[in-house]
């Protein structure tokens, strides 16, 4: 027996294709693996709409026991604790035969375990350590459907028959899978649906109803992660659908959305399918869908935006077009046509539809644990600035050295199949996903604590002018001590300006700051790899002050840092205005990655014409004076206190959380009470 006859017994397909032929490339390793899987794998079951596959569970996992199977962010899941604990069984078995299988499943389960490893060291893992979202080419998927795919790989088959030829293989697993579908179907779905499944995603759509199928099942297909610019896609099939059965037909997506943990979706008020797929999602928190604004978005997509507001859905959030399109053509690394094509993935991660192979988080530093260990032993503010600003870009310099090491190893190691078929221009070039494939290799970089270190810069620089009532070195002692014995201290340091409230001189440091380590991250970029600088702390902004000392903008030991890109909870006490005016006064360009800004808003601002349109001439305002995206949160302390209190009566109150929705009872404990710290603005 050998380790793939090992994986075989135990029910493992992908591991068990993985090791078949171990000295083939690990490219054609893994699509053997996957190959196995789609022959193998139980089918999802038929809850009776129309799309399939539908409800919970992974097409590559459906009843989530496979160890191994596809990821779209590594290429490949594992659960190497558990494989080392069969083996472990197996190894202390009673006969030699199975001492020898759990030696072989040992040694197999370290294999593919180092494939796994990350060269990116755990102080850069903030929010993410090396992973990939992604939007496939969704337009492209749906007008070729699989045998278009597949007569684009056999043109280029001559060229490199090993690797045109391991595509192929998954094409046509791809296809005979269509096929169980097929035939587990036919006594089960409607004639439409069965129909429409022998049709695509096979062959290239023709009708709404089967691009939408077809949008659906590729997004399966790509293990459940975003969708990207749908409407915008959808729309030239479009015919005399009206907008009851499109918002039927969105309501099936945003379920699967919801059910599979579904990432980030684009809308585009231009669409016809715009204000249908808005109201679709107003029971459900995923996707945390978002929506391009600019001075021609109509009324009608406004009025459906608040009225999802208005019931408690923080979703679509918005992202300011033109910013986004201008600040993109400005880096000058993007084609004019690709540049309109951008989306988002994850949480909110930029990135080019079906054109880019885009890290999300690749990684990030800790800009307040680096205030931390810079101290404050010096002769003057100046001095203080300067170490401050070269630790940081020192830390930049190791951080982008690690990731592209990162780059290296997973380009030999770490193949994407199924992303090498589904994003331009892997085929052409012949060239892996990972390896160069797709048209754009981009890093999103993690920029943590800016929020807290704008508060704590300029805390340091009034006490080195001598306007707190303490001296440097005493304020030094303070920080130490976590103010115990300093109580008045950190009731003053508390009560100085912070940034989020229309300050100058705050908001002068901020933008400063901005500048200097976003400009250091962007520094870094080439055609061939973009570093686009972020601030997205999601839930990670109450971990990552876990271990961090108290500091000068009066935040104790261990506290939870500011949310993302906004005034630190509870601060911001001028109003949404003044918060957006501070926001806008940092140059975002910088921040293309992308600026997470949470605003949580009173409900009762959706309940009378004139507040609405306030809010709405506030938010283009805002968009007007540079800044990129707005996620809402809308509810009360009261309610959000309730929730805590009592989650069972509230399991369907939603709130965003660092760039993509929740529901308010799935957060830790110690997240629910960030939420309700934050400042509830209303006019």
């Amino acid at each position: 027996m050998n380790r793939a006859d090992v994986f075989r017994a135990m029910g493992e397909f992908f591991a068990a294709g993985f090791f078949e032929n171990e000295n083939a490339a690990y490219l054609e390793r893994n699509v053997r693996g996957l190959v196995r899987t789609l022959e193998n794998v139980p089918l999802l079951p038929y809850e009776g709409g129309k799309l399939y596959p539908s409800g919970a569970g992974n097409l590559w996992n459906p009843e989530n026991r496979l160890l191994v199977c596809f990821d779209y962010s590594f290429g490949m899941r594992l659960d190497a604790d558990r494989l080392r604990q069969k083996a472990a069984e197996l190894l202390h078995g009673q006969n030699a035969d199975q001492r020898f299988r759990g030696n072989q499943l040992l040694k197999a389960t370290e294999e593919l375990a180092f494939l796994r490893e990350s060269d990116i060291p755990p102080q850069f893992a903030l929010g993410g350590r090396g992973w990939t979202h992604g939007v496939v080419h969704y337009e492209r998927l749906i007008r070729e459907g699989l045998t278009g795919i597949l007569q684009r790989v056999e043109e280029n088959l001559p060229r490199n028959p090993e690797f045109y030829g391991a595509l192929r293989e998954l094409l046509q697993a791809m296809i005979a899978y269509l096929k169980r579908c097929l035939a587990f179907l036919r006594p089960l779905a409607p004639e439409p649906l069965i129909k429409t499944l022998e049709r695509v995603p096979e062959f290239g759509a023709r009708t709404f109803y089967e691009a939408v199928f077809a949008y659906n099942f590729f997004w399966y297909f790509d293990g459940c992660d975003s969708g990207g610019r749908l409407d915008a896609v959808l729309d030239c099939y479009r015919q005399t659908e009206s907008e009851e059965e499109i918002t039927a037909l969105c309501r099936e997506m945003w379920r699967n959305y919801d059910l599979n943990d579904g990432w980030h979706v684009l809308l585009d008020p231009r669409s016809s399918l715009c204000v249908p797929a808005i109201r679709a999602q107003r029971d459900f928190r995923r996707p945390n869908s978002g929506i391009l604004i600019d001075k021609h978005t109509p009324q009608p997509v406004w009025d459906a935006i608040f009225e999802n507001w208005g019931a408690g859905n923080p979703s679509p959030c918005l992202y300011a077009k033109d910013n986004y399109e201008q600040y993109l053509a400005e880096t000058k690394l993007f084609s004019r046509e690709d540049t309109g094509q951008f989306c988002f993935g994850g949480c909110t991660e930029l990135m080019i539809q079906g054109k880019s192979n885009t890290k999300s988080i690749d990684a990030g530093i800790h800009v307040l644990r680096i205030l931390e260990t810079t101290g404050l032993q010096f002769a003057d503010f100046d001095a203080f600035h300067a170490a401050l600003l070269a630790n940081i870009r020192r830390q930049i310099a190791l951080m982008i050295r690690c990731v592209k090491r990162n780059r290296d190893a997973a380009a030999l190691l770490l193949p994407n199949p199924v992303r090498t078929l589904f994003f331009d221009d892997c085929i052409e070039r012949g060239r892996e996903f990972n390896a160069g494939g797709a048209r754009y290799y981009c890093s999103v970089i993690n920029v943590v604590g800016l929020t807290n270190l704008i508060n704590a810069v300029y805390a340091v620089k009034e006490a080195f002018a001598g306007k707190l009532s303490v001296s440097v070195s005493t304020l030094a002692a303070a920080l130490a001590a976590d103010f115990q014995g300093y109580e008045s201290l950190l009731h003053e340091l508390r009560n100085l300006p912070k940034y989020g409230n229309d300050n100058p001189a705050v908001d002068s440091i901020a933008g400063q700051m901005m500048e200097e380590i976003f400009s250091a991250v962007a520094a870094f970029s080439t055609p061939k790899h973009l570093f686009l600088p972020a601030v997205i702390l999601f839930t990670i902004y109450g971990a990552c002050g876990d271990d961090i000392g108290a500091t000068p903008d009066g935040r104790l030991a261990g506290e939870a840092l500011a949310d993302s890109f906004g005034a630190t909870q509870g601060t911001d006490l001028n109003g949404p205005t003044a918060l957006l005016k501070s926001a806008a006064r940092m140059n975002q360009r910088r921040a293309i990655g992308t600026p997470v800004l949470n605003l949580r808003l009173n409900q009762a601002l959706f309940q009378s014409a004139e507040t609405r349109t306030r809010l709405q001439a506030l938010l283009n305002s805002y968009f007007q004076m540079g800044g990129l995206q707005v996620q809402p949160t809308i509810s009360n302390p009261e309610l959000l206190e309730k929730a805590r209190q009592e989650p069972e009566n509230f399991p369907n109150l939603i709130v965003r959380i660092g760039g993509f929705s929740e529901y308010f009872n799935r957060l830790s404990p110690q997240l629910q009470l960030e939420v309700i710290k934050r400042t509830e603005h209303h006019f």
